[in-house]
């Protein structure tokens, strides 16, 4: 979660509204044409896989093994995916 509080502060006019528990983690895209391309950037250029929900939201769903270093990997990634939504 902290991680994508991060990215919240960095892109506050794309990201907001995180949510979940645990690993299951969730936040709000500013319009569903920017979440959706940004799952497209997503899978296209960084092989990752989000789940859209709704019309604005993305899900994050980790396998519960998941690593701390797989979790700054996504982070890292995510912060790619967005960067180039601008």
């Amino acid at each position: 979660r902290s991680g994508l509080e991060v990215l919240v502060k960095k892109y506050p006019a794309i990201i907001s509204n995180i949510r979940g528990m645990g690993l299951y983690q969730g936040f709000t895209v500013a319009t569903p044409q920017l979440r959706n391309k940004i799952l497209d950037l997503a899978l296209e250029c960084e092989k990752l896989l989000l789940l859209g929900a709704a019309t604005d939201s993305v899900r994050l769903r980790p396998v519960l093994d998941v690593s701390a270093g797989e979790i700054e990997l996504l982070l890292s990634k995510l912060d790619k995916v967005v960067g180039n939504t601008l």
